[in-house]
């Protein structure tokens, strides 16, 4: 089910050019961080992670999925999620910040 936040505007929804924009800069973000991991045994959650990357210019909704593979990437490596969470959020777009649901984890 598609987030009725992440609609762009051309196609009936709220989101703007400049917040999509945004949305494609982050989601490449978070797929470059994880890049250096593709190693046979996390090679899928970091190419699904470029791939919704790549992705989101056409449905922004996509950048959350390019997130959450980054953070399988990161667990599979035995990395820091927590840091991985910060560096989303840190290069997250503002407005993108305004929008979490209350209840929900950052």
């Amino acid at each position: 089910m598609r987030y009725k936040r992440f609609i762009t505007e051309h196609r009936g929804g709220l989101l703007t050019k400049e917040q999509h924009r945004q949305l494609i800069f982050w989601a490449c973000k978070c797929a470059e961080n994880v890049l250096p991991l593709f190693t046979n045994t996390i090679e899928i959650a970091v190419a699904r992670s470029i791939g919704h990357a790549a992705a989101t210019a056409h449905m922004a909704d996509h950048s959350l999925r390019a997130a959450e593979y980054a953070l399988k990437a990161i667990k599979l490596a035995d990395k820091s999620i927590e840091i991985e969470r910060k560096f989303q959020d840190k290069n997250a777009p503002f407005f993108l910040k305004t929008w979490r649901k209350p209840g929900v984890k950052k």
